[in-house]
């Protein structure tokens, strides 16, 4: 099987178009699970991981398959997909609201395809041909963090796991740290900068969770909320790590003007 695919080398814009097919059937896969498990007789949650680890394993044969420029890395595609992929299924299991549901649903079917379709076919090593990639990424990356910080308070909030047990936000804060170090070293920030900004960010994103667990929020904006705190702090590290630092007459406007939409999007939910 590893020699076959070595010998293959499938375009990017053919691979994504497979892959929104595979999306939608993996979104059937979850709509009819409960039918599915009726007639195989398994446990739902063998169920939901053959589901979620099937979906990994085959963008895995996908990523061998496709043709990457040598300025493009395999697996941090590959790791990228994972962690959104992590993320949107817990939205998936846990969101309610069907309109949300749908939208989160399109998504996860049309995000990873347009990875795929955005991966360059001329080699030509030309390292801005890769920023929109990357930024997709990033974008992606983030999806996951929403997802599992959602996850994390929908899991507390539903008795899944207790809500007061204190190693849980340091676990969490520990994982978004590290995925916030590697967007870091994505960005070309030296390891030894990467590694103090870390301890530092997890510290600080230890305390927000503590703090906003405690807050009177449904689980979807409490997730969102702490996502939203995560990417501004990421950002304005990665400012601050570079050689330029940051650059305040540019970056105190962006900081108003989240600080103002915060505002309104914790008035609108309305503490619930």
């Amino acid at each position: 099987m590893r020699t076959f695919l070595k010998t293959i080398s499938l375009h990017p814009r053919l691979v994504a178009g497979i892959d929104i097919l595979l999306g939608l059937g993996f979104i059937l896969w979850l709509k009819n699970l409960d039918r599915i498990l009726f007639f195989i007789e398994v446990r739902p949650w063998v169920g939901f991981w053959l589901w979620f680890l099937t979906r990994l394993g085959l963008w895995a044969v996908m990523i061998k398959s496709v043709y990457f420029p040598p300025i493009f890395s395999r697996w941090r595609h590959w790791l990228t997909l994972f962690l959104f992929w992590l993320g949107v299924s817990s939205l998936l299991i846990f969101v309610d609201w069907p309109v949300a549901w749908y939208v989160i649903a399109a998504f996860s079917v049309a995000a990873p395809a347009l990875s795929f379709a955005m991966i360059e076919r001329e080699a030509s090593g030309l390292p801005f041909l890769q920023k929109p990639w990357r930024r997709l990424r990033l974008i992606l990356a983030v999806a996951g963090v929403a997802g599992i910080l959602s996850g994390l308070f929908a899991a507390e909030m539903f008795q899944i796991i207790p809500s007061h047990l204190w190693w849980t936000p340091i676990l969490v804060s520990l994982a978004t740290g590290l995925i916030a170090e590697w967007w870091w070293s994505e960005y070309e920030v030296p390891p030894e900068k990467t590694r103090r900004a870390f301890l530092v960010f997890v510290i600080i994103f230890t305390e927000l969770i503590f703090i906003v667990r405690s807050w009177p929020l449904g689980y979807f904006a409490s997730g969102f909320l702490s996502t939203w705190i995560w990417f501004v702090g990421w950002l304005m590290l990665r400012f601050y790590l570079s050689p330029e630092g940051i650059k305040w007459n540019r970056q105190a406007p962006f900081l108003a003007i989240n600080f103002g939409i915060l505002v309104v999007f914790l008035y609108v939910v309305r503490w619930h």
